[in-house]
């Protein structure tokens, strides 16, 4: 078993530079952080990555809930439907919820930054329950 997983790795890893090389394509290297921080305290900004742009609305993903959270540039929020593949408009207050939904369950608070440190815990975590985490970003 441990083979598949190392071959499925190695496969993995072969790939990364053609989606580095997308996502520079597209522009999803460059982060607009301007919608987030006209909706959020600046302290819980840190909690989300930058995932990219669909059409105008920028994609946030919180590192520790996983939850994301859509924003137009004037800071209008979205859910995505995935039978439709469409955005529509959500009420703001709501979206910001949902993307902190469940972040009181792992002992982080909302000003909790993304940061090395919490990812070495969340791998260390998901490497103790027999995961193993591969990481893509595009290099600049």
């Amino acid at each position: 078993m441990d083979t598949d997983r190392d071959d499925l790795i190695a496969k993995l890893e072969a790939v990364k530079p053609r989606l580095e090389q997308i996502l520079r394509s597209h522009g999803a290297h460059e982060p607009d952080w301007g919608p987030l921080e006209k909706v959020l305290p600046y302290e819980w900004c840190g909690g989300f990555m930058f995932m990219g742009y669909s059409g105008v609305i920028r994609v946030y993903k919180h590192g520790i809930t996983r939850k994301h959270l859509y924003l137009d540039p004037e800071g209008n929020a979205y859910s995505y439907v995935r039978a439709t593949k469409r955005h529509i408009r959500h009420n703001l207050h709501m979206a910001i919820e949902d993307a902190f939904e469940g972040l009181d369950e792992t002992g982080y608070t909302r000003d909790t930054p993304y940061d090395d440190a919490v990812r070495a815990e969340r791998t260390e975590r998901l490497a103790d329950a027999g995961w193993t985490m591969i990481t893509v970003t595009p290099n600049s």
